[in-house]
C-alpha cells in the first residue's frame, strides 16, 4: 500500500510540474552553440532558441534599425485604412494610436512584433508545419531577433507556448503576406495541439498590401526579396531561397546535420530585419518625411495615390499637384487620372489644363481615336465655369466628330448612340446660347 501511495504522490507531483511554467535551462553544449542557439525548456517540453541583438545604429539597406522609433506612429494610417478583412480597423487604430500618443512617442514601435515563419509546405492546412518562427522587436538599446526552431515535431507544444507568451507583450504583429499564410498556419498549430488561441496583440499589419498598392504597376513582382532589393537597397549574398528551406529541413531531420540549418537561420533573420526597415520606409512616406522633389513622375503619382488611399489626403494632394503643375513627358501617362482627381477636389481650372495637355500630347503622337472624356469635360468647363461659349462649342463639336469616327469603326451599340445624342443636344444648346437665346428648363 505504501508503494502505491508513493507512486500516486510522484504522479501528482509530475502533473503539477507539467502545468507550472519552468525557467529556461541551458544543457551542456550539444552542437547548437555553433549556430549561436541553445535549448530552452518550459512546461510543454523543449525547443531551440537563437537570439541576436543588433545595435540601433546597425544599417540594413537604406535605414538603421533604430530609425523606426521616430516614425512608427505614422503606421496608424496603414492599420486604419489598409485592407484587413476582419472588420476591426477602428479597434486596431485606437490601440496603436494610444501607443503612439503622448510624450513617449516611440512606445508605439516597441509594441510592434515582426514575425516570419519557415514552413514545411505552402498551404495553410493541417499538414503544413512551421519549423522556424522568427520574431523581431525593438528594446531600449537594441533590435532583438529571436528564432524558435523545432528539432523535431515533438518540440512543437513547447515552441507554441513560448510564442503565445511572447505575443502577450505586443499590440501589433507585422508580417509580409502573414494574414493569408503565416498567421493562419500558426493558428492551425495551436488548434491541433489543443492549445488556446494566443492572446495579447490586437492588430495585424501585413506589409504585402501597402507594397502592392504602391509598386504593383512598376515592379514585376512584389515578393519581399524583390521589394527589398529595388526599394530598400538590400542585396543578400549567398541567400538561401525560401522555397528551398523545407528541403534543407527535411534533410536535417533525416541526417541530423546542423550545418544544414545555418542558411535557414540566416534567411529568416534577414526577412525579419527587412520587415523592420520596410515598416520604417512606409512610415516615412506616411509621415511626410520623403520630399516630393526627390521622386520621379511615376513615383510621385503612385505615392500620391497610395497616400490618398491610406488617409493622408493633404499629403497626397501635395504629391499629385506637383506632378500636375510641373508637367513633363514622364507625366503624360497620368494626365487623365490627375484631371479626374482634381475635378473631384473642385480644382476645375487645373483639371482643364490637364485635359488640354492630354489632347495636345495625343495630337503630337498622332492618335486620332483618343477617349472623348477630355473634349466633353472641356466643353463643360468652358460653358459653366469659364463662360466661354465659343470655346465650349468648339470642344463639343470636336467631340462629336470623334464620336462619329469611332462609331463608323465599330458595331452599332446603344451606348454609342446615347453618346452621340447627348453631344448633339449639347451642341444645339451651345448654339442657342451663342445666338443669345435664353434656354429655359421646366
Amino acid at each position: 500500500m505504501s508503494d502505491l501511495r508513493e507512486r500516486l504522490a510522484r504522479m501528482k507531483s509530475a502533473s503539477f510540474a507539467a502545468q507550472t511554467p519552468q525557467a529556461a535551462t541551458e544543457p551542456a553544449d550539444d552542437g547548437w552553440a555553433k549556430l549561436s542557439a541553445r535549448m530552452m525548456a518550459n512546461a510543454n517540453g523543449s525547443f531551440v532558441l537563437r537570439k541576436r541583438r543588433y545595435p540601433l545604429d546597425y544599417r540594413h539597406g537604406m535605414y538603421t534599425l533604430g530609425a523606426l522609433a521616430e516614425t512608427a506612429h505614422a503606421l496608424t494610417y496603414l492599420l486604419s485604412a489598409g485592407p484587413s478583412g476582419d472588420g476591426n480597423s477602428g479597434t486596431r487604430q485606437a490601440a496603436f494610436a494610444h501607443d503612439a500618443a503622448g510624450d513617449d512617442a516611440d512606445v508605439a514601435c516597441r509594441r510592434l512584433l515582426f514575425l516570419d515563419t519557415e514552413t514545411t509546405g505552402l498551404g495553410v492546412g493541417a499538414g503544413n508545419m512551421p519549423f522556424m518562427i522568427g520574431l523581431g522587436f525593438l528594446s531600449d538599446d537594441a533590435f532583438v531577433v529571436e528564432q524558435l526552431f523545432l528539432r523535431n515535431p515533438a518540440d512543437e507544444p513547447a515552441l507554441l507556448l513560448y510564442l503565445a507568451d511572447r505575443l502577450r507583450g505586443f499590440s501589433t504583429i507585422v508580417t509580409y503576406n502573414g494574414k493569408s499564410f503565416d498567421w493562419p498556419v500558426l493558428l492551425n498549430r495551436f488548434v491541433l495541439n489543443r492549445m488556446p488561441k494566443p492572446a495579447g496583440h490586437t492588430a495585424h499589419l501585413d506589409l504585402l498590401h501597402p507594397s502592392r498598392n504602391l509598386w504593383k504597376h512598376t515592379m514585376e513582382s512584389c515578393n519581399l526579396g524583390k521589394v527589398e532589393e529595388a526599394q530598400l537597397g538590400i542585396a543578400r549574398a549567398d541567400d538561401l531561397p525560401g522555397s528551398l528551406a523545407p528541403a534543407y529541413y527535411a534533410h536535417f531531420l533525416a541526417c541530423g546535420d546542423k550545418s544544414l540549418l545555418k542558411p535557414i537561420f540566416a534567411h529568416n533573420e534577414s526577412d525579419i530585419l527587412t520587415l523592420s526597415v520596410l515598416a520604417h520606409h512606409f512610415a516615412r512616406l506616411l509621415a511626410g518625411d520623403v520630399p516630393p522633389e526627390r521622386l520621379r513622375a511615376d513615383e510621385l503619382y503612385r505615392a500620391g495615390v497610395w497616400l490618398d488611399k491610406y488617409g493622408r489626403k493633404g499629403l497626397a494632394e501635395q504629391f499629385l499637384r506637383r506632378i500636375a503643375v510641373n508637367r513633363t513627358a514622364e507625366s503624360e501617362p497620368f494626365l487623365s487620372q490627375l484631371a479626374l482627381y482634381f475635378k473631384r477636389k473642385g480644382d476645375l481650372r487645373l483639371a482643364s489644363e490637364l485635359w488640354l495637355a492630354l489632347i495636345k500630347a495625343s495630337a503630337a503622337e498622332g492618335r486620332r481615336l483618343m477617349p472623348l472624356d477630355p473634349w466633353i469635360e472641356l466643353a463643360k468647363y468652358y460653358e459653366h465655369e469659364a463662360k466661354d461659349i465659343d470655346a465650349a462649342l468648339s470642344f463639343a463639336e470636336e467631340a462629336l466628330l470623334l464620336a462619329q469616327a469611332k462609331r463608323s469603326l465599330s458595331r452599332p451599340s446603344g451606348k454609342r448612340q446615347t453618346e452621340l445624342d447627348g453631344l448633339r443636344r449639347r451642341i444645339a444648346r451651345l448654339k442657342r446660347k451663342q445666338a443669345g437665346i435664353m434656354v429655359f428648363r421646366p
